[in-house]
């Protein structure tokens, strides 16, 4: 068989049409490919099979219709009378559009017998590339901008291009391509917006279903469509295409594996002499795998920020908090702001707001400590100066007899105003106060004294904390073990975890239910657990949970997952209320 899709004459093209006659007669001759379905059919049934020829005069612009027994591999069959002139044919099987042949011009000057004869190679329509055509990764937050920084086999947003090539530079024939979901889990999905789909590019094209489209090659012999993945990390897709509505093997190619990612970076930012106390991020990296969420390495940031003493401490530490994280957060130097979280590594982590607390005990004698209330919730301790930046410990102090609430006073942090109403309060620790009476006072045990001391506290030690997105505060005073939980716990908080009213939003359209979820210096997950009323009997094991425990699996339980995955991921959530560990 030929291996040209032309149409050929026995009479050179070209020849002076004045010295033929005026008519003639076209004698087919066609070569095909046999089909298996038509080869295989009994004689009376391959009948209903025909070509169908046109014969277009460009001069005149009539057209001439052919019909012929199409018998392959050879049949030939013979025209009715035609003037001469240029001629433009085109041959199309009836029933069988996936066989064609390229329009060709001929001149048309018959010879003496009046007949001229016309090879025509009918080759089948066959699907000879498919895009895309290996597993790919669709980093749905990642827009243009950051395409840079993927790799062949991975592209940023969630829409992708879907082509499909036959082996003839013919337009108009039917391509249809379909998805098919490869993974399961995805919660119900109530907005359209995230689910997937596939739509169809250019105006010759018909949207049949959400699933499959069909679409119309170009001139080249290109069919297009667009693939818009789901929302939810993790979600696996295969494509096809194919000749037929059916998708027969034969007619069909088919994509690698599309994988719904999402992609986050993140930049260490410490103090020079902690560089041999920082871990090491693939315990972070590879657990967020799971999550379908890809961590890669900024380039870090040093400093050499003041350091801060504390009696309890054998030498000044790197202490961060709300009280000066602005210092750290100026450092930041990212080229991914929205999408990069920022980790401060610190010696220590303690918040020094703009609060001041009351702190109340009753002395039976002059002088006396005077204790931090024990609260689980908010961790107390006093700092001499404090943390707050022009603030001092003391702020003020009363002192009552129980006996007597006539016989009362007041208090002073400094020694030369202290007279026989006014006592003296100093620091002691970080929990105590000491606290000296005045003459006026008498405290003994059978008229014990009522003092109540207003002060400027610090909240902590803390292991980390994620208040204000997308910079996260992590001690590393700790286990390499509790750091790297840290680390995924107040990323998780970045990301709008766990979903509570109060603190972070639930992902736009879908249907989520979390059992275990609580409030308690922020929003967080017992999973693993058991809590009766608001007292914990047992630690969690989430890594959501609101304390480091050695249950920890430095991973997300079962319900918070469905919460990471189904995150786009665009942007960090917006600060809501205070998120601390």
């Amino acid at each position: 068989m030929p291996d040209s899709n032309k149409l050929s004459s026995e009479k050179p093209v070209g020849e002076s049409v004045q010295s033929c006659p005026l008519k003639g007669r076209f004698n087919f001759i066609v070569n095909c490919e046999v089909p298996s379905d038509i080869s295989q059919l009994p004689e009376e049934n391959k009948a209903n099979y025909t070509l169908n020829i046109s014969l277009k005069n460009t001069q005149t612009q009539e057209i001439i219709k052919h019909k012929m027994k199409l018998m392959c591999p050879v049949c030939a069959d013979t025209s009715e009378l035609l003037m001469m002139g240029l001629y433009e044919i085109t041959a199309e099987p009836d029933k069988r559009s996936d066989y064609s042949t390229p329009a060709m011009q001929m001149s048309f000057c018959p010879p003496a017998n009046g007949v001229t004869t016309v090879t025509i190679n009918l080759q089948r329509i066959k699907l000879i590339e498919f895009t895309p055509g290996k597993d790919l990764k669709a980093f749905i937050n990642l827009t243009d901008r950051e395409k840079g920084t993927l790799k062949d086999n991975e592209q940023p947003g969630r829409e992708v291009k879907v082509s499909a090539k036959i082996n003839r530079p013919v337009a108009g024939k039917k391509i249809f391509f379909k998805f098919v979901p490869k993974s399961t889990g995805t919660p119900e999905i109530t907005d359209n917006a995230h689910k997937a789909k596939l739509a169809v590019v250019g105006g010759k094209s018909t949207q049949i279903e959400q699933e499959i489209v069909e679409s119309e090659t170009n001139a080249e012999g290109i069919a297009e469509a667009t693939f818009t993945t789901s929302r939810y990390g993790g979600d696996k897709f295969k494509l096809f295409a194919s000749l037929n509505e059916s998708f027969t093997k034969n007619d069909s190619k088919s994509s690698g594996i599309i994988t719904v990612w999402r992609k986050l970076w993140y930049q260490l930012n410490y103090h020079k002499d902690l560089s041999s106390k920082l871990p090491s991020m693939t315990t972070a990296v590879n657990n967020l795998k799971d999550a379908f969420i890809e961590l890669e390495a900024e380039k870090d940031v040093l400093h050499t920020l003041e350091k801060i003493s504390h009696p309890k401490w054998n030498k000044p530490k790197t202490l961060v908090g709300i009280h000066n994280q602005a210092d750290y957060h100026a450092l930041r130097k990212s080229n991914y702001e929205d999408k990069s979280v920022h980790i401060v590594f610190a010696d220590e982590v303690y918040h020094g707001y703009d609060v001041t607390i009351d702190v109340k005990g009753i002395l039976d004698s002059s002088t006396g400590l005077v204790t931090l209330d024990d609260d689980e919730e908010i961790p107390f301790e006093f700092f001499s100066p404090p943390l707050q930046k022009g603030k001092k410990l003391f702020v003020s102090g009363t002192w009552k007899c129980v006996n007597d609430t006539n016989v009362n006073g007041s208090f002073t942090d400094e020694p030369n105003k202290v007279n026989d109403k006014i006592g003296l309060v100093k620091y002691h620790s970080e929990q105590f106060l000491e606290v000296s009476l005045p003459k006026l006072a008498m405290a003994s045990k059978k008229n014990p004294v009522n003092v109540i001391i207003e002060v400027t506290p610090a909240v902590g030690p803390l292991l980390g904390d994620a208040s204000t997105p997308p910079h996260n505060l992590i001690n590393v005073s700790t286990s390499i073990k509790e750091i790297m939980e840290t680390i995924i716990h107040e990323l998780g908080h970045n990301i709008n975890m766990t979903p509570h009213t109060d603190h972070c939003e639930s992902p736009a359209g879908f249907t989520l239910s979390h059992s275990k979820l609580y409030s308690k210096t922020g929003p967080h997950c017992w999973s693993g657990g058991k809590k009766v009323g608001d007292e914990f009997k047992e630690d969690g094991t989430c890594v959501m949970f609101h304390a480091g425990t050695p249950k920890c699996t430095s991973q997300f339980c079962h319900e918070c997952m469905p919460y990471v995955l189904a995150q786009d991921l665009t942007k960090f959530r917006k600060n809501k209320a205070k998120d601390d560990k």
